[in-house]
């Protein structure tokens, strides 16, 4: 899980900055804060005081507690689809914060547009705009995939919403 580290280091670094300026500017505990608070949205909880807890104590590292936050996204349920816990807020925000991360690198969503120029809502009922994203969300927390796979892949994937039901299928004719 090489992205796992990659992401980290990104997101400590945040702002503009190298991670050696980060590292001079902020102590362990206030980039934990940071990486934490970028990857779940959330500020760390009482529930969550291990993490901190050990932080603080200085026998865990900032990047290695959020790695750790981030592997808990890790899509390991259902055959690799779904995360392991559904219910716990930690995990289920690094995935939305990380696929809206990627969904940002795309910028046309409009792509379900008939010829004269107008979105054809049929269309934008059936496909997916984020489907990109969903390709190297995917990749980024399954550890059997390889980052080729984003693009060499043959099957489309479907987002499963807030109430885990996944988008309906395409309505085919018959």
């Amino acid at each position: 899980m090489a992205y796992i580290s990659i992401i980290t280091f990104l997101i400590l670094a945040i702002g503009g900055t190298s991670y050696a300026q980060v590292s001079n500017d902020l102590n362990e505990v206030e980039a934990f804060y940071r990486c934490y608070g970028q990857i779940t949205k959330m500020r760390p909880s009482k529930g969550n005081k291990t993490l901190l807890a050990q932080v603080e104590a200085g026998t865990k590292s900032a990047a290695d507690a959020c790695a750790e936050v981030l592997r808990k996204a890790n899509l390991s349920a259902n055959s690799g689809t779904e995360i392991a816990n559904r219910t716990d807020p930690e995990a289920v925000n690094v995935l939305h914060s990380m696929h809206t991360f990627h969904a940002s690198w795309f910028q046309n969503r409009k792509f379900a547009t008939n010829p004269d120029g107008c979105v054809d809502q049929a269309r934008a009922d059936v496909y997916d705009s984020t489907e990109p994203a969903l390709f190297l969300t995917r990749s980024l927390f399954r550890s059997d995939l390889k980052y080729s796979d984003i693009v060499k892949g043959t099957q489309p994937l479907q987002g499963v919403r807030a109430d885990m039901a996944p988008a309906l299928p395409p309505i085919t004719a018959k």
